[in-house]
């Protein structure tokens, strides 16, 4: 797929067909937040890729209660462990990029993602046994879409952009 047709078809999916995600499409996406760029090359990231009906059904709970995401095929937990001198927000940043290349990797691999961002950070620390001073930014879930959400709207490009200084 072309990359802007890509851009242009990602959507937060939150229904999936039963079908599984096939293990070279998870390691093609993998692969991109592996290849994702950061600050001073740092990779400063790991991924928990949750598949276990149990584990991810307790993630739902803990995301809110959004029970739809207990039927991903898989959801991949973004994790920023800290690194001496760098501030939190610069490897939540790090971890950021790497996110959305899974984001986009996924729908080029034809499956459906929805990025969740409201959750109990230690109630999925807990879940997945990930240490205390690490950081969770977000989680990812994917599976084949079962829905085709209502077209967007966008803003147009003159309305967001500003060359050389800000302006209203």
């Amino acid at each position: 797929m072309e990359f802007m047709d890509v851009v242009r078809k990602r959507r937060s999916i939150r229904k999936y067909k039963p079908e599984g995600i096939a293990e070279d499409k998870l390691t093609n996406i993998l692969e991109a937040a592996r290849l994702a760029p950061s600050g001073s090359n740092r990779q400063s990231w790991k991924f928990v890729v949750v598949r276990d009906k149990e584990k991810k059904t307790r993630l739902a709970e803990a995301c809110s209660r959004q029970t739809w995401i207990g039927e991903a095929g898989a959801v991949v937990v973004i994790c920023y462990p800290p690194v001496k001198g760098i501030d939190d927000m610069r490897l939540r940043r790090d971890s950021t990029i790497a996110a959305e290349h899974i984001v986009l990797a996924a729908t080029n691999e034809g499956l459906g993602t929805c990025w969740v961002g409201a959750f109990d950070h230690e109630a999925v620390k807990t879940l997945l046994t990930i240490p205390k001073e690490v950081g969770v930014n977000a989680l990812v879930a994917m599976r084949h879409p079962a829905e085709q959400p209502r077209q967007r709207t966008f803003k147009k490009l003159e309305d967001i952009i500003c060359y050389d200084a800000y302006r209203q």
